[in-house]
């Protein structure tokens, strides 16, 4: 074997060596994020106080209560059930929640922070010497019936939160009525600027209706999606029921049996996206690029599916948007026709 063969053998093995272990070196998890995992949360981001760390203890109050002004975005734990102490998912800590005399005077944990309501109200500085409040006020707490099983009537209590930007965030918690007082838990978000419709208990669960917006429509849109949230009390804290996920293989057997798929006479590129997921909503989006027409290039379609007697079906189409060829047209998604 020649000399210039050897060398050239060398260079390829210490340039795979170098390749592998750098490729490895970027997918390696942090000691925090592999603790996340371990314990059930799941890595993600979140605006929170511009001197907080990656991964903080959100089993702590004011790491993420800043306004989005005086936020930076982190990595965070995400916990499915309880809050992340620093270490792992645990419990939330609502032992050390202040005891209220009823629901509108009581002490609840809305977006990682405790807010201590007076009359139904309450207020906080975003940081000190900020001309912009916090404000959380009661909503509605007319829903009353036992949530965590001790024969106690407690009460469903929908709290708006603003924090001195243009939403109105509502969140649902409930005051768990015990022999020395009331107790309030932590709050599950059900949205920006929705319309809240009805609140009850029933058989321990809290449900929530409200009506929202397809997830493609600004804030200036008019309300039009009925949505219901359904809430369980474990694990020290108010937990959101999870419903029935649409696996993307499903999605894209829908698309193909209800509207076809992108054969080569018809079009270049053909996409399935699945949307929202919300409170067991769900919408696929279709887009079907490079069509053989003298005046549509894309073709882009969005239905609402539903989960009925354990099957998905596909609903009627939502949206309908196209973008025109060259000369032709909006060179954008549109719902105006192509000429």
């Amino acid at each position: 074997m020649s000399k210039l063969l050897v060398i050239v053998i060398i260079i390829i093995i210490v340039l795979g060596y170098w390749f592998f272990q750098s490729m490895g070196t970027e997918s390696e998890l942090s000691e925090a994020e592999q603790a996340c995992m371990d314990s059930g949360g799941e890595v993600t981001t979140a605006l929170c106080c511009e001197t907080t760390e990656d991964f903080p203890n959100s089993c702590l109050i004011g790491a993420c209560g800043c306004s989005p002004d005086n936020s930076h975005e982190i990595k965070i734990c995400e916990c499915q059930e309880g809050c992340f102490d620093g270490e792992k998912c645990s419990e939330f800590p609502l032992e050390e929640v202040p005891l209220g005399t009823d629901p509108s005077n009581s002490t609840y944990i809305i977006a990682r922070e405790q807010f201590t309501l007076v009359d139904g109200t309450a207020e906080k500085e975003i940081m000190a010497g900020a001309a912009s409040k916090i404000n959380v006020n009661i909503f509605e707490a007319d829903a009353v019936g036992d949530i965590n099983g001790d024969d106690l009537d407690d009460t469903a209590v929908l709290l708006t939160y603003n924090a001195g930007g243009s939403g109105t965030f509502y969140y649902i918690a409930s005051a768990l009525q015990t022999e020395e007082g009331y107790r309030g838990t932590n709050g599950i978000l059900i949205g920006d600027r929705i319309a809240p419709q009805t609140i009850k208990i029933k058989d321990g669960e809290v449900i929530v209706n409200y009506t929202d917006r397809y997830p493609w429509e600004s804030f200036t849109t008019d309300l039009s999606v009925e949505k219901t949230k359904y809430l369980t009390y474990e694990l020290s804290g108010l937990k959101e029921k999870q419903g029935e996920m649409l696996p993307q293989d499903t999605a894209s057997d829908l698309v193909i049996e209800n509207w076809g798929d992108c054969a080569d006479d018809q079009c270049e590129s053909f996409i399935v996206t699945t949307l929202d997921g919300k409170d067991g909503v769900w919408y696929i989006e279709a887009v079907y690029d490079g069509l053989r027409d003298d005046s549509v290039r894309a073709q882009k379609k969005i239905a609402r599916v539903n989960y009925v007697n354990d099957v998905w079906e596909m609903g009627e189409v939502i949206l309908l948007e196209h973008k025109c060829q060259l000369d032709r047209g909006q060179q954008d998604f549109s719902t105006e026709l192509c000429l």
